[in-house]
């Protein structure tokens, strides 16, 4: 977060997170065609959701990792048929039987919100509670980028040097907590040291003891990003606004200069 800005009558704050540092929920299927699964990002999916799980006997099937991955990837993908995947996923015919009624999206999802309308994904699992962070948190449905000619792919490729902890656990293939914890203590420290490694090369985490022999899956993982978050919170009085964009920073080939371009853009 920047610094708070202080105004005779009230603050300003401004946060800028990373997007890429998010997994990214539309490259559980592979685009352009949307018909089938990216393994490496169903593997990532199902230990982020497992993080999530509830052990009570309680928990509805459809609310189980497996089944919510195969809702989502029948929600995604570009078939709208009676071939869902495995037994519990949905299309259409399944969403047509709701109250209110509607279809499924057949393609990629715009907005994270749309995770709701998806078999499975309740809202408790969705915001979470007050003692439990909520799937939403770590996800993102941006990462779109150009494919040959007018398609686009989703690389799904999550930033390790923003990464929150919870996503980190899900890239580790050990699925550890205590590994997951010192990869990111490990990351603070650099990050902040005078003698930092080269955090731009996708491999420094085999610095980091116990790691050396690691080998994390490379259609995972990336140093760069060009997605961020900023939000924005001006204070007068008993007053807030609060505005949240979405950037994409792209450069001129041409003239080497940068610039942004809004996504999205929320005020209230």
């Amino acid at each position: 977060m920047l610094s708070e800005i202080p105004f005779d009558d009230g603050t300003l704050s401004v946060t800028i997170s990373d997007e890429m540092g998010r997994i990214q929920v539309n490259a559980l299927v592979v685009f352009p065609d949307g018909r089938n699964f990216n393994d490496s990002q169903r593997l990532l999916l199902e230990r982020y959701f497992n993080i999530f799980k509830d052990a009570s006997e309680e928990t509805p099937e459809d609310s189980q990792p497996p089944a919510i991955i195969n809702s989502l990837k029948d929600w995604l993908d570009s078939g709208d048929d009676e071939a869902i995947t495995g037994l519990s996923g949905a299309e259409s015919a399944y969403y047509q039987d709701l109250s209110p009624a509607y279809t499924s999206r057949n393609g990629p999802i715009a907005d994270i919100n749309d995770l709701l309308l998806v078999k499975g994904i309740t809202p408790e699992l969705f915001y979470g509670s007050a003692e439990k962070t909520g799937i939403a948190d770590a996800l993102t449905v941006y990462g779109m980028t150009p494919g040959a000619g007018t398609s686009f792919v989703f690389t799904g490729k999550i930033n390790i040097n923003t990464a929150p902890l919870p996503v980190l656990v899900s890239i580790l293939p050990s699925e550890n907590e205590d590994m997951a914890l010192a990869f990111f203590e490990w990351r603070q420290e650099a990050a902040s040291g005078k003698d930092s490694p080269d955090l731009s090369d996708p491999t420094w985490y085999t610095n980091i003891a116990g790691f050396s022999a690691m080998n994390l899956d490379k259609n995972l993982i990336t140093t760069a990003s060009d997605i961020f978050r900023i939000i924005s919170a001006a204070k007068v009085n008993d007053s807030v606004l609060t505005t949240t964009a979405v950037v994409q920073r792209l450069k001129n080939e041409k003239t080497g200069k940068w610039s942004c371009k809004i996504l999205s853009y929320q005020s209230g």
